[in-house]
């Protein structure tokens, strides 16, 4: 769920204070999930459980909708850990999936 707070943010980032419903629209359009469909690119997404700023359900509806669409994907939560990693091992875990996961798809 968004946070009040989140949307202010983001309409006075896109310029749209003045009209709700121009920033609603505009966050649909922002929104991953306007555009799962699209998506055909194996997906990591590895996400902090305690992010304040993308709730751990999003990437989560994120994961299930790339499954569903047969998606490559994986989806990994790192307790206690914000939008940024700090935990010690956390960020060395974070890397090493990264670069696990570019080999296993061919990234070069």
């Amino acid at each position: 769920m968004i946070r009040p707070r989140h949307l202010i943010d983001l309409w006075l980032l896109l310029g749209l204070a003045a009209s709700a419903g121009a920033a609603t629209r505009a966050m649909e359009q922002a929104s991953a999930m306007a555009h799962v469909t699209k998506v055909k690119t194996p997906t990591l997404i590895l996400h902090g459980q305690a992010d304040d700023r993308v709730p751990t359900g999003q990437g989560q509806e994120l994961y299930l909708a790339l499954r569903r669409l047969g998606v490559p994907t994986e989806f990994v939560t790192y307790p206690r850990e914000p939008h940024g990693f700090r935990e010690p091992g956390h960020p060395v875990d974070k890397i090493e999936r990264e670069l696990a996961w570019f080999e296993k798809w061919g990234v070069k």
